[in-house]
């Protein structure tokens, strides 16, 4: 072999080992290349609020019926309530603010011989508890713990 490509192998050879050396340098052993964490979603809780907004709503085909119901304070209640129009023209309804797991219950006894009376539940604008009945004297009623 000519002396010119036994230089150029050797010289090939001291490079290659310069370049093995310096990699060793820069990078220990076993080390690997971490790849870039991916962004995750952070998750913020709202706390809950400790009251809510409770709202009866009483319709029905009939003009007089005795309502019954537990109030702001959990206390129950009772009135009859005889008007000229429907309660479908004219629901009765009684709005407020209690605590978050406040017992809320109302019924209606339809007070005419024929009818249908429907009772609803709303915490926070939205229906909670609702039932219907139809016929003479029937009773609707809907309760729950408001906002569990």
């Amino acid at each position: 072999m000519k002396r010119g490509p036994m230089l150029l192998l050797l010289v090939g050879i001291l490079v290659l080992g310069l370049v093995a050396v310096l990699v060793r340098v820069v990078a220990p052993p076993g080390a690997r290349a971490t790849p870039t964490p991916t962004p995750r979603a952070i998750l913020i809780r709202t706390p809950t609020p400790a009251t809510v907004s409770v709202r009866y709503r009483v319709t029905g085909s009939t003009r007089s019926a005795s309502l019954t119901y537990t109030n702001a304070s959990g206390g129950t209640e009772q009135r009859e309530v005889r008007q000229a129009e429907t309660f479908d023209t004219k629901p009765w309804e009684l709005t407020f603010t209690a605590p978050r797991g406040h017992f809320a219950y109302v019924s209606a006894q339809n007070l005419e011989d024929k009818g249908r009376m429907a009772v609803r539940i709303l915490v926070d604008g939205r229906t909670f508890r609702e039932s219907t009945s139809e016929g003479a004297y029937v009773i609707a009623q809907a309760s729950g713990s408001a906002g569990q």
